[in-house]
């Protein structure tokens, strides 16, 4: 009787000890994959934070800074102003700033005809607010000479990184604000924008 009071608790003891191995290396696997999917979602969301398009269409338009060169972008329906900083697109890597929204340097400038481009970050210190503005809102353009200018959204739409019609140069005079959003910022937000008006502020 002892003896088999034994080899029942040996038994169970071997099938307890069976039971936590393999609960123990379920547990490892489901870590790994755990950390597999994290590591892929921190990767997309790196890809991301250059706020690019699939490449930049605005490769013949000036070079440098100009007196007109876009240094204060202001949206007074969300309560917007941030400065605004020259930016360049090189071998396929979107220059951004942490604090600052970013005009493409081979766009145009305020006053010219053609498409004023400037992008930033969906963060709170950027561009995170720009998904309320609304049509018919007025974004107002400080350039560093200190005139200002007037433009009316006209139209606000998602398109895809590869949808680079959007910022395009053009033949008149228009204004491309545009963010990430979407499921890990895998699309882009696109504001356009027409001169007021009243045109210049001054």
């Amino acid at each position: 009787m002892v003896k088999n009071h034994k080899n029942s608790s040996s038994k169970l003891i071997s099938s307890a000890n069976n039971f936590f191995r393999k609960v123990n290396r379920y547990s490892v696997i489901c870590i790994i994959g755990i950390l597999f999917i994290f590591s892929g979602l921190l990767y997309l969301s790196q890809q991301n934070q250059d706020v690019s398009f699939t490449n930049n269409p605005n490769i013949d338009g000036k070079i440098g800074l100009s007196e007109q060169t876009p240094h204060m972008i202001t949206i007074p329906a969300i309560n917007l102003s941030i400065p605004v900083e020259d930016a360049t697109v090189s071998q396929g890597k979107w220059q951004t700033f942490d604090k600052a929204a970013a005009h493409i340097s081979t766009s145009a400038d305020p006053g010219d005809p053609g498409n004023i481009v400037i992008y930033g970050h969906n963060t709170s210190e950027i561009f995170q607010n720009l998904i309320q503005v609304r049509l018919g809102e007025i974004i107002e353009i400080t350039t560093r000479n200190g005139n200002k200018y007037a433009y009316t959204i006209a139209e606000i739409k998602t398109v895809s990184p590869q949808t680079i019609d959007v910022i395009r140069p053009t033949a008149f005079a228009a204004l491309t604000v545009y963010t990430c959003t979407g499921f890990w910022d895998r699309q882009r937000l696109v504001i356009r924008a027409y001169p007021a008006l009243s045109g210049s502020l001054n």
